[in-house]
């Protein structure tokens, strides 16, 4: 990393994101992928680490085995089919009838309607469930893993006695700043293997509508607030 490269991190908790400019320590940072645009990049660090930690740190996800991603179609989910794909794994997910096929192009092998189909008659011996719903969806995910799979969700820990239950492993988290882990990530997307997708931009006096957005209606990919400069 040179002076005056361009560069996007995930901002530390002694930061926040709402503001035209922040002075960040380097070490968190790490260089724009050459391939995207700025508002495109701007949607990559907080939801792109959720997902790499998720599946990888929290969910051990190897090559060729099978994940179950609910969610698919949001802002962490449509990136964590990616990551997943890239890294070699089969990619179930759950998604409503309208982005089935949005999330067949990002490389999902298998797509479940959640709303007419139960996935768990159409899923079994799963490694990894990336849950990014919880509810009623999450505890019907513990039939569907494997023994010694792990249910890994953004929403809180699922139960331990679950876990125990189903001979399965239990991880919530809370994704972290990592430039190591953003680094690898712009490498995928610089060989076009991932691509964040925004479905909307906002400029920064309409932060608001941008949060009544995300929190009313239906998302599909990233939303992104532009600071002017």
């Amino acid at each position: 990393m040179k002076v005056n490269n361009a560069v996007y991190a995930l901002l530390d908790n002694e930061h926040g994101g709402f503001a035209q400019y922040v002075v960040l320590k380097a070490a968190l940072c790490a260089t724009k992928p050459s391939r995207l645009e700025y508002a495109e990049a701007a949607a990559v660090p907080l939801a792109a680490l959720t997902a790499w930690q998720g599946l990888f740190d929290h969910g051990d996800l190897k090559p060729e085995q099978q994940v179950l991603i609910h969610g698919g179609a949001g802002g962490v989910g449509h990136l964590a089919i990616q990551l997943a794909k890239a890294k070699g794994a089969r990619v179930i997910t759950t998604v409503a009838s309208n982005d089935k096929e949005f999330v067949r192009q990002l490389g999902a092998d298998q797509v479940i309607d959640y709303k007419s189909e139960r996935f768990e008659e159409r899923v079994r011996n799963v490694d990894v469930v990336f849950d990014l719903v919880g509810g009623e969806t999450q505890l019907r995910s513990w039939s569907v893993l494997k023994q010694g799979g792990v249910l890994v969700s953004t929403l809180g820990k699922p139960a331990d006695d679950m876990a125990r239950k189903h001979h399965a492993r239990a991880a919530g988290y809370l994704a972290q700043p990592d430039a190591t882990q953003l680094k690898q990530i712009t490498e995928l997307i610089d060989q076009g293997k991932v691509r964040p997708i925004v479905q909307a931009t906002y400029p920064l006096a309409q932060m608001a509508e941008a949060q009544l957005r995300v929190e009313r209606e239906h998302t599909r990919g990233k939303v992104v607030v532009i600071a002017a400069t």
